[in-house]
């Protein structure tokens, strides 16, 4: 895949050492939702609560979602403050210039903007306005700067074919709790699902067959078990078969075969269960 086509995963430090996926930019977020990986919006401003039910940008993936795609080409990794500082390094005296010019101009269509608005208040008011009388230090106080979600710059200074990115990706893949996991997503990629987590009905993945805004889903999918090694017991194929009977999804199980160094092979296979005759 071209360079330029690539969407930018940036790993955000916080709880997990090897960071959490999130896509800022709105154009990667429509490029995902294409290629059938619609993760989950997460943006949000603390101090409107009720906006929390209409949440935004950032996109946080699934570690699996962020592995596939760099694995696929599709994606890329940035993570650290060098990345930030060596991408205002590039910057020049002339380019500096242009974003003062570019800002200065913003600043002069709020004040115009904004006069115009006092303006044609005080006149349903009936009261004249002076332009000379009206505070300067109010006016400007109103003015903000609008800071983009995404650097074009840091996108354009990072390797994206380095070393770095296959260190970022091993660093993630060893952060999973479970390997295997990996290997299930990437199988049910390949026959086209969508995925999303799937805590909330009893699974680590839950299945579309197409986009969950037009489709429900059809399956949910249990962590990975080694094929070779794992027990399945009858008390959890019982109660797994209940489970999915009570949220109307197949109970799916992966098994991912694995090497003499106990290391996930892409050789998986997958069983479903379901109670006859409900649902």
């Amino acid at each position: 895949m071209n360079e330029h086509t690539k969407i930018a995963i940036s790993l955000v430090k916080g709880n997990s050492n090897s960071g959490t996926p999130l896509v800022f930019d709105i154009d990667d977020i429509k490029k995902l939702r294409n290629w059938g990986t619609a993760g989950i919006l997460t943006g949000t401003l603390p101090s409107a609560a009720q906006q929390n039910g209409f949440l935004s940008v950032p996109l946080r993936l699934m570690v699996e979602e962020a592995l596939w795609l760099v694995d696929s080409g599709m994606a890329f990794f940035f993570t650290g403050p060098e990345t930030v500082t060596a991408a205002a390094e590039t910057l020049t005296a002339r380019e500096m210039e242009h974003a003062l010019e570019r800002q200065e101009k913003s600043f002069a269509e709020q004040r115009l903007f904004k006069k115009q608005q006092h303006a044609e208040k005080m006149a349903s008011l009936g009261i004249p306005f002076d332009e000379e009388k009206a505070s300067f230090t109010l006016l400007e106080s109103s003015l903000f700067v609008e800071t983009p979600s995404v650097s074009e710059l840091v996108s354009a200074t990072i390797d994206q074919n380095s070393a770095r990115q296959e260190e970022l990706w091993i660093k993630l893949y060893n952060g999973l709790r479970n390997t295997g996991d990996y290997f299930v997503y990437k199988a049910l990629k390949q026959n086209h699902y969508f995925l999303s987590p799937g805590a909330r009905f009893g699974g680590r993945f839950i299945a579309y067959p197409g986009d969950p805004l037009r489709y429900h889903s059809h399956m949910t999918v249990q962590p990975a078990l080694d094929y070779n090694r794992d027990p399945l017991d009858l008390l959890q194929v019982v109660s797994g078969g209940r489970l999915g009977t009570g949220v109307k999804k197949l109970w799916v199980v992966a098994g991912v075969k694995m090497d003499d160094e106990k290391e996930a092979k892409e050789d998986v296979s997958f069983f479903s269960i379901e109670w006859a005759g409900f649902g």
